[in-house]
């Protein structure tokens, strides 16, 4: 899409429902509207397995497949067909691409270190199949799942995204205060985070080989952890080629992606510090 259409599509949508909602950013609009058209997909698959209980039947090389099949497809169908906008820019230049690259670094880097707090804070443990020494497995987090987390990952932070930007829109639009918008934006930032961690918390819970000692503890402290990780990924990865015309480099994306998740580790373990020793639990030391 050409910068005159690019301010064509703005100018047409400012007022309207999409406008609020839509990237004005040509490749990122198309990028955020393919990751939510692909979770439709992965989300009526997991429902199936889930469902019909499919899962008792696999092994540990069948997970590792499973999540293979859900996540390549956010990086193979943007390559073979690409959108129209997408067509004609190298493919380190496509919001798709690179917001794949993103989400890949904060989901590899969330299993090999931040997983560890669930395992030693809420005694979260893997079991069957995925048990450690019976599947592939890396820092004591089953391959699977750093797999799996991608799509979710995809998911979340395309909607993230998009309500942030609502929100920042509107309160431009209607809010002339400074601190008024910045507590608006906080306590909104804080309920979709808790909400979405909430709801992979509960979601899980019935996972059979997802087991921990305390349900009371995993829905207070096991949310609030997961929360914390949002609280910084969201607000860092909205801002991935946000501008109209923005294109991030490929360095600039790894870069920042990393830097986000060093930032959710220092989020979470002075939260661990400060607050778990308050709430008389005890705290074994981390592995790293």
């Amino acid at each position: 899409m050409s910068a005159r259409q690019n301010s064509n599509y703005e100018a047409e949508n400012s007022t309207s429902l999409c406008g609020l909602i839509q990237s004005s950013n040509a490749s990122k609009r198309w990028g955020e509207c393919f990751f939510l058209i692909y979770s439709c997909f992965w989300v009526a698959l997991m429902a199936l397995v889930v469902l019909t209980q499919l899962y008792e039947f696999f092994e540990s090389i069948h997970y590792v497949l499973f999540a293979s099949f859900i996540a390549l497809p956010a990086w193979v169908v943007p390559l073979l067909i690409p959108g129209c906008v997408d067509e004609d820019l190298p493919l380190s230049s496509r919001y798709v691409f690179k917001a794949n690259v993103y989400i890949a670094v904060l989901a590899i880097t969330a299993n090999y270190f931040y997983t560890h707090y669930f395992y030693r804070l809420l005694d979260v443990r893997y079991v069957g199949p995925l048990a450690p020494g019976r599947g592939l497995s890396l820092n004591g987090v089953p391959i699977s799942m750093y797999i799996m987390t991608h799509p979710y990952f995809c998911l979340y932070h395309t909607v993230a995204s998009a309500t942030l930007r609502v929100q920042r829109r509107l309160c431009d639009r209607y809010l002339g205060g400074k601190w008024l918008k910045s507590i608006l934006t906080a306590l909104l930032l804080g309920m979709f985070c808790t909400s979405v961690a909430f709801m992979e918390t509960w979601t899980i819970s019935s996972f059979p080989y997802y087991t921990y000692k305390s349900p009371a503890r995993m829905f207070t402290v096991g949310t609030i952890f997961y929360a914390l990780l949002f609280l910084v990924t969201f607000p860092m990865f909205s801002r991935l080629d946000e501008g109209k015309f923005e294109s991030w480099t490929m360095g600039r994306v790894v870069v920042e992606a990393l830097a986000t998740m060093m930032l959710v580790l220092w989020v979470a373990d002075l939260w661990r510090i400060a607050f778990m020793p308050a709430a008389r639990i005890v705290l074994p030391p981390m592995p790293y």
